[in-house]
């Protein structure tokens, strides 16, 4: 297929499209049948089922969903995850009290719409089941969020797919939005003067397009989504303008369907992709486990927090990741954002020279680590 051919395809309005569903199956089937780094993951994996999920069903005009403890699931059910911006305002969450209400079931009408879209996507991949965690999460100064923190990492882990509600602020902004023709339809031209050795294929300017569109929506500033991200198997994002898809191979869009991370300069997706090996060594070498730790960092550090001692809790789950499952040069322990290999290299971070950060006000971590700036920081 031409380079032209590629792109002439005509991309529907609605994200909520049939097209835009036609395309994400296809994601999901070359993931999982033609991806050698992604199948590594799946490999490696241990799986358990997060403590409770949301029983969608598989019709649309179902009006309720039910909440249901893992007990009561296959052990080996597929389930999706969602990723979201909580807001100001959550009017509906899991509490000890509206817990034996959902139990009995959930009036779809009631959710924001956020989480109805969400519903809707889930039944539409032919899956069963959905984790949200203000409706998993028993919330409040009665519940089991920090019991829930510890297994979070799992949770993404364990998960089919991962629903990015990028472009919303809050839970009402939902994942389904109406575009223009002009923000979808790529130019294409060729260039007057062709420098030797370079392909003469016309070139192809994507509107709202850039290897960091995910980072400049308004989910890619929440510090908890960088876990989110980077641990589960496949995340296919919703933005104002465009469907985007992001697994450990591909970097997709409605308008490129077949894009690949080769070539593509976003190192943050390709940061926990298994190194693929013909001598069976699947694990880094101590300073490529140092490389990838400071890109996490990097991408992490800038995020936002609600809470500003989370901010180790909220990296926690890829550390254990990195240790258990990368690392391949010895014994190593982690203290507080930090690596015993070449600890001392490590204490050199520096604040980046475009961040406004400060120290925290209050205690985070050791002075020592780079968790104890708010801000954007290189190790």
């Amino acid at each position: 297929m031409s380079v032209l051919d590629r792109h002439r395809r005509r991309v529907q309005l609605s994200t909520g499209s049939w097209q835009t569903l036609n395309d994400i199956h296809y994601w999901l089937r070359e993931c999982e049948g033609a991806h050698s780094r992604c199948a590594i993951r799946q490999w490696e994996l241990t799986r358990q089922l997060p403590t409770r999920l949301l029983e969608v069903g598989s019709f649309n005009t179902d009006p309720t969903v039910y909440l249901r403890s893992s007990t009561q699931i296959s052990p080996d059910a597929k389930y999706a995850t969602l990723s979201h911006c909580w807001g100001n305002n959550m009017p509906v969450r899991l509490t000890q009290d509206t817990l034996p209400a959902f139990y009995e079931g959930i009036h779809v009408a009631i959710l924001p719409r956020t989480f109805r879209d969400a519903i809707v996507l889930t039944r539409a991949l032919g899956l069963n089941y959905l984790w949200i965690d203000t409706l998993c999460i028993i919330q409040g100064p009665t519940g089991d969020w920090a019991a829930e923190c510890a297994l979070m990492s799992s949770v993404y882990r364990g998960s089919f797919v991962n629903i990015g509600a990028n472009a919303s602020t809050d839970s009402h902004g939902g994942l389904f939005c109406q575009r223009s023709w002009k923000s979808v339809t790529p130019l294409t031209g060729r260039l007057t003067y062709t420098p030797i050795g370079w392909h003469e294929n016309p070139v192809v300017l994507y509107p709202h397009g850039g290897a960091n569109i995910l980072d400049r929506a308004p989910l890619g500033s929440r510090a908890w989504v960088a876990q989110e991200r980077l641990l589960s198997p496949r995340t296919v994002h919703f933005l104002p303008h465009k469907v985007v898809w992001e697994c450990d191979e591909c970097f997709a869009s409605e308008s490129d369907v077949t894009g690949s991370l080769e070539g593509t300069p976003y190192i943050n997706r390709r940061c926990l992709a298994r190194p693929v090996s013909t001598h069976g060594n699947n694990t880094y070498t101590g300073d490529q486990f140092l490389a990838t730790w400071d890109r996490i960092i990097r991408f992490y550090s800038g995020g936002q927090l609600t809470v500003a001692t989370d901010k180790l809790v909220a990296i926690s789950g890829v550390a254990r990741y990195m240790q258990s499952t990368l690392w391949g040069d010895g014994p190593v322990s982690y203290h507080a954002g930090h690596w015993s290999y070449r600890f001392e290299l490590q204490l050199t971070w520096y604040p980046s020279a475009f961040s406004v950060g400060s120290r925290a006000q209050t205690y985070v971590a050791p002075s020592w680590s780079w968790a104890s700036y708010n801000g954007e920081v290189f190790m």
